[in-house]
């Protein structure tokens, strides 16, 4: 089993023009996909300093060549009891 981390940055930004929404938009981007999680942490936290802490980074785990069994199993219309853990 491979788990790729892949490190997304994302910055938050305002629109300055009153015709447009105030809500606040993101703007991301991928900045690299790692098999080692200490690795793409570094790569994050470079790529953090060099946009001068305007962008922050979060990092997604994925098992590569997996679906899980849930969507494989799933059925529209079909009623699911789901159960989630409590904290």
């Amino acid at each position: 089993m491979t788990i790729a981390y892949i490190v997304q940055m994302e910055k938050i930004v305002e629109h300055k023009f009153p015709c447009l929404s105030t809500k606040k938009e993101p703007h991301r981007y991928v900045a690299g996909v790692f098999t080692d999680f200490k690795l793409a942490q570094k790569a994050g936290k470079l790529e953090e300093k060099w946009r001068h802490g305007q962008y922050g980074y979060v990092i997604h785990d994925f098992v590569l060549n997996n679906i899980l069994s849930d969507k494989t199993e799933y059925e529209p219309g079909k009623s699911y009891n789901c159960v989630f853990p409590l904290r």
